[in-house]
């Protein structure tokens, strides 16, 4: 046991239990702030989610360094933006990882779900996928992976598919939406698994009469059980694919949530398709069901799409019954074009939503009721330009929401975190909202879609890996009632052990960076970082000795998987290292478990010339007492054999170190000549050398 963090922590503990017992005290979390975080590499943001402890979990995508491969990204903040864990997830058997969504699991433990697969990198701008996969993985509260599993499914041939959304259930279980998409169609699959992963059943939705194509899905659960999957559309008929028009739109399926089956479902179909105008429409921001019984489903879409990065130039609230028969749909928009919501949360039990929007500039939110009717509404210019936004939470404490510089990728993610009025004064800026009705551009339609219960299957892999993920935060602005306090504990190396115990009684496994989080009495968290290494005695291997040959380098590589590496004196994280010159070179390796070396010996020249004495004296007098291959001759040793005149092996060797003495079947050879026989190869191993010579046995 480490004494100095547990005295930390033991102090800690007293200092707040002494602060919670206080008669007038009062729980908050700021009114309002802005944070920026920077990352190492260029990722791309997608959802977040609160967690019971209204800690903020994402789950998200970075790009691989000097590549256009990616990985996974898992991070963790307090209430107060504060990072509790930033997790990088890769993998040497699949280069293209992508994170949709990250949810809380039982216990602590958290589901993470996206695609996996492979991609061609040599296309260009993009890399051109090769096979993608669902994916489902669980991890714990730390981050660390509990299990992997990748989604198949039978029938299907040439898929590409991904995990859009993932929600739990009433009852413990879990429902999902995948897409894929294969040669000339695209899809969905809903499946429901338990808390493990096991599939409980499998619905897939195709269509004969339509080309398919499908954005990604969203699913809510009902009040009475049953599930709404909504999900961009666009329809193309099979009969007349080049006379008739594309049906755009919106569609809509009630499930039930016991056994997979459809009850019913809509396309809610623009309407002016024919007209010569480019339309645009947007993923599925948010699905609620209203206090009455009545479905809203928030999206975006535009009759004329707009010409720059955002399309769509309005927001609508499509309004159904629970059969989904189309009641109004009621548009937003600002004063000037485009704008678009990725997201959208309820708040409260009547019905009402935050909306959360941008312009391709800046971010915007908008609560509004049940009746679709604005109860205000701001901008929040102040979080800088070209901000595109992906994600809102309503937390007890107000609202949260991300943002950051839509430019394929960014290394600038930015939080904001409103009160319960959407009020943010050091970012926030004035906003009009114009409504109408536009129920009149849709129309409900047959969508012609058939349902498959042919069963999937979860494979279950041991693909990825998981490490730390730098990742650093800084505060803009902050309206403060309370502060996080940070601390880190003394760094705890272990040899070959299996296991560790933190302060808190968490048995941990896996070397990385743990949180220990103890609450302050108005809701701020005093967090404290243990930075725990599990080692192994440290194995270090150069291999043979290597030779420049006129090259103007050699590159030395050892083992890779330690913090740091000496080379002759140079430490550093790479395992590689690059020499210039010909000589002796060490490379060790220290870590709790102790220090380990090798040595190899990098020579100017590849070839050496084999030159063998004729003849030595085994006569113990410590001079020529044994026939061996000199020194001198650094050449790789295949065999060194020696016979006598009868063509018998009195001598066999591998090892170059190694050496005749003299004797034959441990008695003293006679004196005479004998005949040896020398293979080598090059030090480079690109040339065979042999010799073969007489050698005479004096005494």
């Amino acid at each position: 046991m480490h004494c100095k963090p547990c005295f930390k922590i033991l102090l800690l503990s007293m200092i707040y239990m002494n602060v919670l017992q206080q008669a007038n005290a009062q729980t908050c979390v700021d009114d309002y702030f802005q944070i920026n975080y920077t990352t190492s590499t260029v990722q791309y943001f997608t959802t977040a989610t609160a967690t019971p402890q209204n800690e903020i979990l994402f789950a998200s995508t970075v790009r691989n360094y000097r590549s256009n491969t990616r990985s996974g990204w898992v991070t963790k903040l307090s209430p107060q933006g504060t990072i509790l864990f930033s997790k990088y997830y890769g993998s040497g058997d699949f280069n293209y990882i992508q994170f949709t969504k990250a949810i809380p699991a039982d216990k602590d433990n958290y589901f993470v779900a996206g695609n996996i697969g492979n991609v061609d990198t040599t296309t260009f701008p993009e890399p051109t996928p090769l096979t993608q996969y669902g994916f489902l993985m669980k991890i714990d509260k730390y981050g660390n992976i509990i299990w992997q599993k990748m989604f198949g499914k039978i029938f299907i041939s040439n898929l590409s598919s991904g995990i859009d959304d993932i929600i739990p259930l009433t009852d413990g279980d879990y429902a999902l939406s995948l897409s894929y998409s294969a040669t000339e169609n695209s899809a969905n699959i809903v499946v429901r698994i338990d808390v493990e992963g096991n599939l409980k059943w499998t619905t897939t939705f195709t269509s004969d009469k339509y080309s398919a194509y499908f954005g990604p899905a969203r699913i809510k659960q009902l009040r009475n059980g049953n599930l709404i999957v909504a999900q961009q559309a666009n329809l193309i008929d099979l009969d007349h694919p080049y006379t008739a028009p594309p049906k755009p739109g919106y569609y809509t399926v009630c499930m039930d949530s016991k056994f997979g089956t459809r009850i019913w479902d809509k396309n809610y179909t623009y309407t002016s398709a024919l007209s010569g105008a480019e339309k645009a429409f947007g993923e599925i921001a948010n699905i609620t069901e209203l206090p009455g019984g009545d479905i809203s489903i928030l999206t975006s879409y535009a009759d004329t799409a707009y010409i720059y990065f955002r399309k769509t130039t309005k927001v609508i609230n499509i309004l159904t019954d629970n059969l989904g028969k189309l009641k109004k749909i009621t548009a937003y928009q600002n004063a000037k074009p485009p704008v678009y919501t990725p997201s959208a949360t309820e708040v409260g039990a009547n019905g009402d939503q935050v909306v959360l929007m941008d312009n391709s500039d800046a971010p915007y939110l908008m609560r509004i009721n049940a009746a679709g009717e604005v109860q205000w509404q701001n901008a929040y210019a102040g979080t800088g330009r070209s901000q595109e936004t992906k994600s809102v939470l309503s937390t007890p404490f107000g609202f949260y929401f991300f943002s950051f510089t839509h430019n394929g990728g960014s290394t600038d993610l930015r939080l904001v975190k409103t009160d319960i009025n959407g009020n943010a004064d050091c970012v926030q800026t004035p906003l009009t909202i114009i409504t109408n009705d536009v129920t009149p551009a849709f129309q409900v339609l047959d969508s012609a879609v058939k349902t498959d219960a042919t069963p999937g299957n979860w494979y279950t892999i041991a693909a990825i890996g998981v490490a730390d993920y730098k990742m650093h935060g800084d505060i803009v602005c902050r309206k403060t009632c309370c502060t996080d306090v940070t601390d880190t504990a003394a760094k705890v190396d272990l040899c070959n052990a299996v296991s560790y115990t933190l302060p808190n009684n968490d048995i941990i496994k896996n070397t990385g960076t743990y949180n220990i989080v103890y609450k302050t009495s108005k809701g701020c968290d005093s967090i404290v970082y243990y930075n725990v290494t599990f080692s192994t005695n440290p194995v270090v291997g150069l291999g043979p000795d290597n030779c420049l040959d006129g090259k103007d380098s050699v590159l030395l590589k050892t083992a890779a998987g330690y913090n740091a590496y000496n080379w002759a004196g140079t430490v550093t994280s790479n395992p590689s290292y690059t020499i210039k010159k010909q000589g002796t070179y060490i490379v060790s390796v220290t870590n709790a478990c102790g220090t380990t070396k090798d040595t190899i010996q990098v020579f100017q020249q590849c070839e050496f010339a084999i030159f063998m004495p004729n003849a030595f004296t085994p006569n113990s007098d410590g001079l020529n007492d044994v026939f061996r291959i000199p020194k001198t001759v650094t050449n790789r040793l295949i065999s060194f054999t020696i016979f006598n005149r009868w063509g018998q092996v009195v001598f066999a060797t591998r090892n170059i170190s190694e050496g005749w003495n003299g004797n034959f079947k441990e008695f003293p050879a006679p004196m005479g000549t004998y005949v040896y026989n020398i293979v080598m190869e090059t030090v480079d191993q690109k040339k065979k050398l042999s010799q073969k010579g007489l050698v005479t046995l004096i005494r």
